[in-house]
């Protein structure tokens, strides 16, 4: 059966067709339609109606009759004809970060671009400039946007595959011989992004196995196929690369493909001198090939005199060192995590009520949740006006009276203008619980000005958290240029918090600049950014990478009691 994801990326290449047909009006539905259906609590398989689908916001009878044919033949007669009216290529253009639609028919236009070629050719040779309205500098910002481009190629957003991940894992389990399976790889170290995914399966009879996985009804082509490794390319166009391993091997293959690359450098490094050889198929003595260790993880480490280094910090960073003088940190966990900051309502461009997301946090285990919805200023995300906001939080003050088992905090996400002021005004922002202070606007500013913006936000005493600090977009846009080390100072000395978006298409802070903000003393702020009840398990996301960035529960504020948050 097709899945959500699959059927939100078809809804999303026909906004795109129409867009590059200069349409008015229809892409934004197919867009919003999408949105409904990826984030929708439902399974494809209760989404078999046209009832069902028109009940959903957004999603009226023609979208409707669309989406059901997707589910029931896997393709769309409506998509392939809008295909042929359109060069393939230029749905890739605007990919780009800065080059919407518009551009793209502006573009094919005048100078005939098509593809990201013509338009990398044009623009290093200064042939954009003088289009109207775009200049020297749009001209620049492309050539960087098809670098940013270029170099994250076949790369798929972690959170936009546990689906899959999942469903794979389920499927290979199910399988007669198969005693065990772990994805391995990048998605097991948490990284934001993935390229093939890696599964290592322990089993006593991998060519049985092998036959039954090939054969599965996810696997759209078999690339190679054997008694050790077979590698499928699945429905969603995602390569899938299987390990076969026994028992005795199982541990270090295990250990050996879930990387770093440069993790296992050290360690072989750490293996060789202590007269010792280690591979994918154990620890072995360097002179009579004995095997030493193999069956476990940590018997591997063991073995080499080291505690066992959880996924997510192999990355050669410090970690191995640490492990042997015995010294790792005790890492945040789900367990540590008290309560929710930065979710999204129906009051501004979330799909569900104060209440239904209230109740589904407390559901979830958390004693607390902060209300961010958008401030008014960001228009497309259907922000609130300050009377709006006043109305809000009675209406939060309201809901938390009659709900029990979890407090709700008022809250706002307030954007930072072009001079580091709120849209927000002064009093209101002081009445409130939470305000993630954030920038969504002005990204090409100068380093300078970027980092005076957060800055002089920092400085309102209202701030509670800078959301998404770096404004990065995974596989769209790279961060903006800031002076993160001044930003993490001044924080840490104000005691503003830093966020950790955990939007899958963020994951800002990073791993890397969560240690960065830990060693200058700063807190984390786990925000999941949730704009439907369904976006809540990206909290899982959040977590993974702050343990990425070495952080214990002390560094981070979502472990703390809601009497201890001091707001």
């Amino acid at each position: 059966m097709t899945s959500k994801n699959e059927i939100a990326r078809i809804l999303h290449e026909i906004a795109d067709l129409l867009e590059l047909q200069d349409v008015a009006f229809k892409p934004r539905a197919y867009r919003a339609a999408a949105r409904q259906v990826r984030t929708t609590s439902k399974g494809t398989d209760e989404l078999d109606s046209l009832e069902v689908l028109t009940a959903m916001d957004g999603i009226g009878e023609s979208i409707g009759k669309k989406i059901l044919e997707i589910i029931e033949t896997g393709s769309l007669d409506y998509l392939e004809s809008l295909r042929k009216k359109v060069p393939g290529t230029m749905v890739e253009l605007v990919k780009l970060n800065g080059v919407g639609p518009k551009t793209a028919i502006k573009l094919r236009r005048e100078l005939g671009i098509t593809s990201i070629d013509q338009l990398e050719n044009a623009a290093r040779d200064g042939k954009l400039r003088d289009l109207d309205g775009l200049g020297k500098k749009t001209e620049q910002n492309i050539i960087d946007a098809i670098d940013f481009f270029r170099a994250h190629q076949g790369r798929s957003i972690t959170g936009h595959v546990m689906d899959v991940v999942t469903k794979l894992k389920e499927n290979f389990s199910s399988i007669e011989g198969v005693d065990d399976v772990v994805i391995a790889g990048s998605y097991r170290r948490g990284r934001a992004t993935v390229g093939d995914l890696d599964y290592v399966i322990l089993s006593s009879n991998p060519a049985i196995v092998n036959e039954s996985v090939i054969n599965l009804n996810i696997v759209s082509k078999v690339r190679a196929a054997g008694k050790k490794k077979t590698s499928i390319i699945i429905e969603q166009g995602l390569q899938v690369d299987i390990r076969y391993f026994t028992l005795e091997s199982y541990g270090a293959a295990l250990l050996y493909f879930t990387g770093s690359k440069n993790h296992n450098v050290k360690l072989r490094k750490v293996a060789i001198d202590k007269g010792l050889k280690l591979n994918e198929f154990g620890l072995h003595d360097g002179e009579t090939q004995e095997r030493i260790a193999g069956r476990t993880e940590k018997e591997v480490y063991g073995a080499l005199g080291m505690e066992w280094i959880t996924p997510e910090i192999r990355e050669d960073r410090g970690e191995v060192e640490a492990a042997m003088e015995g010294r790792l940190p005790e890492l945040v966990t789900r367990e540590n995590i008290k309560g929710m900051f930065h979710v999204h309502t129906s009051w501004s461009e979330g799909n569900d009520t104060i209440q239904e997301m209230a109740v589904a946090c407390r559901d979830a285990g958390y004693e607390y949740v902060a209300i961010c919805d958008h401030a008014g200023s960001l228009g497309i995300a259907g922000g609130l006006m300050d009377d709006e906001i006043r109305d809000q939080i009675n209406k939060i003050h309201d809901v938390d009276t009659k709900l029990d088992g979890i407090t709700l905090l008022t809250g706002i996400e307030a954007n930072i203008d072009s001079e580091g002021h709120l849209d927000v005004q002064q009093e209101i922002l002081d009445d409130l619980d939470v305000v993630v202070a954030s920038i969504h606007t002005g990204f090409n500013q100068s380093r300078e000005k970027i980092t005076e913006r957060i800055l002089t936000a920092m400085a309102n005493d209202a701030v509670t958290i800078i959301g998404h600090p770096t404004g990065r977009l995974l596989t769209k846009r790279d961060s903006y240029d800031i002076d993160l080390d001044k930003v993490f100072e001044r924080a840490a000395g104000l005691g503003t918090w830093m966020e950790l978006n955990a939007y899958p298409t963020r994951l800002d802070l990073s791993g890397s600049n969560c240690m960065k903000a830990k060693r200058a003393g700063c807190t984390i702020a786990i925000g999941s950014d949730a704009h439907d009840i369904a976006h809540l398990r990206y909290m899982t996301l959040g977590i993974k990478t702050a343990r990425r960035g070495w952080l214990e529960p002390g560094n981070v504020a979502n472990t703390k009691g809601v009497d201890e948050l001091s707001l």
